[in-house]
């Protein structure tokens, strides 16, 4: 039994005024009474139980109960800690709204909102009635371990804009699975089963259908995969004239409407959704090697990452490219890509320099024409291992981490170590 199988439940607190108490703590936390116990004979124990499905929380009030401000009148905790615990804290992932709503029922706020930089996470602390200490923080960097097959090696990830499950493509086990916010309770939506899935990579999610590319029995023929998430409907498009092709990452525009990179082709595709074609969007030499593609909120331009030439800029209308070529992010490895809140963040896989590994954020100009400088967010993280691609979804970063690609012969689809395979991880970023 590991460390990690053990997780808190609850806590209990003895209160001065426990009905007091109650209602404090069904304000602040939004628990309700599940139950209550009476015991006068027990020195008039009274006890109550407040959840929520999160958590559980015991009060307890006894007539004996003392504080120890009946010995020290002026006792602070911060001069004379006594023994035992100091505090109790809890994770939040709306750490300003849950401040603010907090002020607004007059709690008192030991310590605002601070920022801890060494320890990249945000908080806050209060007291309640008996002068208990309470700290809410909010992780800026937070690893999440799916329970999927650790065989899997991951390439793609997709976060659903609405449940926060977490979508994951394999190239190796040709599957796509979905878990839940918290990487558990995983299960298989798609799989070889549906029109020959298989070497899953990029995907994206519009209006629960999950848009996802990748190869038709391992051949040299790459489909678009559209699965409505409501049911079993599952949807194959390829290229009409059935040339070789190699789908790797896709943006899709507010209409249904995808853009495609072709990494081996150098070319960029569109799937018409009124059409249910892909027909060619652009082909030009100074796009090679395209892999990452976002789109911009407005749907006039795309960004791709060129390993030869860089970012590029495209105007969606005019086809033409905006910018020169970027030498600060070519030959860089960008591989996933994606456009939020005027920015590009991109995660770079260093291959087997592993200090290169990381999530990286590209500035773009005002009129949206130009790349500008490029900074790190989290680089040489220790559980990085050739990260992939990254998903965006309520001010937070989701990487996969470590694809483990380098252990996997491609050409035979064979695991080269399972000894060294560890258990697929996604690191959570909150922006600022």
């Amino acid at each position: 039994m590991s460390g990690q199988e053990i997780k808190p439940m609850g806590a209990a607190i003895v209160v001065n005024d426990i009905d007091k108490a109650t209602d404090w703590y069904k304000k602040v936390f939004q628990v309700e009474v599940s139950n209550e116990m009476n015991f006068p004979e027990y020195d008039s124990l009274q006890i109550k139980i407040l959840k929520n499905d999160a958590f559980q929380l015991e009060l307890l009030q006894k007539k004996t109960a003392f504080s120890i401000k009946k010995f020290i009148p002026n006792y602070s905790v911060n001069n004379q800690p006594l023994l035992g615990i100091y505090k109790m804290v809890f994770k939040t992932s709306e750490l300003e709204k849950l401040h603010l709503r907090l002020q607004k029922l007059d709690v008192n706020i030991i310590l605002g909102l601070t920022s801890d930089e060494p320890n990249r996470l945000d908080y806050f602390i209060i007291s309640d009635p008996d002068g208990n200490i309470i700290q809410f923080i909010e992780p800026k960097v937070e690893v999440l371990t799916l329970d999927i097959d650790k065989t899997t090696i991951p390439e793609g990830i997709v976060i659903h804009p609405e449940t926060e499950e977490i979508f994951i493509s394999s190239i190796h086990l040709d599957r796509i699975t979905k878990s839940d916010e918290n990487g558990e309770n995983s299960s298989i939506i798609l799989s070889n089963e549906n029109c020959g899935y298989t070497i899953g990579v990029g995907m994206e999610i519009y209006k629960n259908q999950l848009y996802a590319l990748g190869s038709f029995n391992r051949k040299k023929i790459s489909k678009l995969f559209i699965k409505n998430l409501n049911d079993t409907i599952v949807q194959c498009i390829s290229l009409k004239n059935g040339k070789p092709s190699y789908f790797n990452d896709l943006a899709v525009d507010d209409n249904g409407n995808a853009y495609i990179t072709d990494t081996d082709s150098h070319h960029i595709y569109r799937y018409d959704v009124q059409r249910n074609e892909i027909t060619t969007f652009l082909a030009n030499k100074q796009i090679q090697y395209p892999n990452g593609i976002t789109i911009s909120p407005d749907n006039t331009k795309l960004f791709i990452d060129s390993y030869s030439h860089g970012i590029r800029i495209v105007d969606i209308k005019t086809k033409k490219i905006l910018n020169q070529i970027h030498q600060p992010t070519a030959k860089r490895g960008i591989d996933g890509l994606k456009y939020y809140n005027g920015d590009l963040y991109a995660i770079v896989n260093g291959g087997k320099n592993r200090t290169k590994h990381g999530l990286y954020k590209i500035s773009v100009s005002e009129k949206e024409d130009d790349i500008l400088n490029v900074e790190p967010v989290l680089v040489n993280h220790p559980k990085m291992d050739i990260p992939t691609t990254v998903s965006i979804r309520n001010k937070t970063v989701y990487i996969l981490a470590n694809s483990q690609l380098l252990n996997l012969n491609q050409d035979k689809n064979v695991i080269i170590d399972p000894d060294k395979l560890h258990s697929v991880v996604v690191i959570k970023v909150k922006l600022d």
